[in-house]
């Protein structure tokens, strides 16, 4: 009997996750739009862009995109310093939630391991949980900004772009009878399980409000100057980046683009955005008067330098035997 159940075992398939599916279809989508973008442009053209950048230049950019990740750290600091956590600690976590993000959807993998990074010194996730999400409405809000400053300096050029671009979507009603489709089962689903989720429901409320008091408004100015800082370095990086190969496009432009490739990256379409946000730094640069192997080159080098930050994130890991945590002290 033993043998015949050890067998069966052995010849029982081995269940295939559909989240690890999904995961290995939307990588194959980003290397498909990766590989897509490259077709569009004369690769020796744009290898001759890539290989006559300026160092110096690209060292700056990349000195700038490194202050992007300090200031990120010094957020995740500010949100966390009641908790006992200090710097050095939030940038392990900040480096290593890089390296986690490059392979989930939408980066966010990156938010994921922060919440598991803080949230063993607490008893349950909704707590940090809030807190990463506040600090991320924050860091938005920052975007926001910055690219509606540079909107509202030069609005007819921006309005001028605008024009320039031909939608050709669907006439017809039906992405929004989907969208209703969905949202009516949505509700049908949440109403069937609604006994079963509503205790907890009212506890994680009940924490988020909680967490919410501790926000004060100092702390908000705080983490909403950090929030513009990124964005204006964000900007800064790329002006740097066009400069190394040779185009000019300005400061206010760049900051705007900044904006859409934020955006293109946290969309769960593939992971960290990969093709996707190339597609729409190349595009936008393009719009803005770049020639499209330089647009290319410049988001190819961008992404290498997310690949880089990720890599260092990834030693981070190797060499700590547990990830980078709280002190055992620490705590609000």
């Amino acid at each position: 009997m033993r043998v015949r159940n050890r067998a069966k075992k052995i010849m029982k398939p081995f269940p295939v996750s559909s989240a690890s599916g999904i995961g290995f279809l939307k990588l194959l989508l980003g290397i498909v739009l990766f590989l897509a973008l490259l077709a569009l442009v004369d690769l020796r053209r744009l290898w001759a862009s890539v290989a006559a950048a300026d160092g110096l230049l690209l060292g700056c950019s990349l000195a700038a995109a490194g202050l992007v990740i300090v200031l990120e750290a010094l957020r995740f600091q500010a949100t966390f310093a009641g908790w006992g956590l200090r710097f050095g600690a939030a940038l392990r976590i900040t480096l290593a939630s890089q390296f986690v993000g490059t392979f989930t959807p939408g980066a966010v993998g990156s938010e994921l391991y922060k919440v598991y990074a803080v949230q063993r010194q607490e008893s349950g996730m909704i707590r940090p949980f809030v807190k990463l999400a506040i600090l991320r409405i924050i860091g938005a809000l920052g975007v926001v900004v910055a690219a509606a400053a540079s909107w509202l300096a030069a609005p007819e050029r921006f309005r001028g772009i605008l024009n320039g671009l031909a939608w050709r979507g669907p006439r017809v009603p039906a992405p929004r009878l989907a969208l209703g489709g969905a949202a009516l089962i949505a509700l049908a689903v949440l109403a069937a399980v609604w006994s079963r989720l509503a205790p907890r429901l009212r506890k994680a409320l009940q924490q988020g409000r909680e967490v919410l008091a501790e926000i004060q408004f100092r702390l908000a100015g705080e983490l909403f100057l950090l929030s513009l800082g990124v964005a204006l370095l964000r900007g800064l990086s790329l002006v740097l980046l066009v400069r190394s190969v040779g185009q000019r496009a300005s400061f206010g432009d760049l900051l705007v683009v900044a904006a859409f490739s934020v955006l293109a990256s946290v969309l769960p379409i593939s992971p960290a955005g990969l093709g996707v946000q190339e597609g729409v730094v190349a595009g936008c640069l393009v719009l803005l008067g770049v020639a499209p192997p330089a647009a290319v080159a410049v988001a190819l080098i961008n992404r290498a330098f997310l690949w880089l930050f990720a890599a260092v994130g990834g030693w981070v890991l190797a060499v700590s035997r547990k990830a980078p945590s709280l002190p055992a002290a620490g705590g609000p």
